[in-house]
């Protein structure tokens, strides 16, 4: 069940996206697991009126003892603007791109999106893609209800600027930061 919704755009498209925690549901699973990748299945329920759910990714952030190493997890979960938004991930220390252990990643999660509707996304002022969206994750065709698309763990990363069929919202970002930076800066418009 979903919990309130984080933010409504019904001034604009009658959108919104909520939240819930399922870590009751989810821990047993994993904490008693094998680990690698697990399958869940998930039942979208019908919201009231025409409106339906246009899918819903689960994300999973865990602590693994046999690491030696620190990961940082950054989630902006909930809704930004369907006229561009931005956010600022803001490191404690400055961040070494060289290190070969070293990784930074964005995935985008986008709600009703396809049929040409497309987002821009900007990294520490560099363009890398004019062509985020698409319903790449939804079940079957392009009606209401079907048009998600999440950059997941089984997505390979998009290139540089990629067409808008190739583009699968999962983006390398270590080319976008330098050495020493102590920030990472994404700002999207439509």
């Amino acid at each position: 069940t979903f919990g309130a919704p984080v933010l409504n755009d019904t001034a604009c498209c009658g959108l919104f996206s909520a939240r819930a925690n399922v870590t009751s549901l989810v821990a047993p699973i994993i904490d008693g697991g094998p680990g690698g990748t697990y399958n869940f299945d998930i039942t979208e329920a019908r919201s009231s009126g025409n409106s339906a759910t246009d899918g819903v990714a689960l994300v999973v952030v865990y602590s693994d003892p046999s690491l030696t190493s620190t990961s940082t997890v950054a989630i902006l979960d909930g809704f930004s603007s369907v006229t561009g938004d931005s956010f600022t991930f803001n490191a404690a220390n400055g961040m070494d791109p060289t290190d070969p252990n070293f990784f930074a990643e964005l995935r985008l999660g986008i709600g009703f999106s396809c049929c040409g509707q497309q987002s821009t996304v900007d990294v520490n002022g560099t363009r890398i893609t004019n062509s985020a969206g698409n319903n790449d994750d939804g079940l079957g065709g392009t009606s209401n209800g079907q048009l998600i698309t999440v950059g997941g763990n089984d997505d390979p990363f998009s290139a540089f600027l990629p067409g808008y069929s190739e583009d699968r919202e999962r983006y390398n970002l270590v080319p976008y930061i330098d050495f020493g930076d102590t920030q990472i800066k994404v700002t999207t418009a439509n």
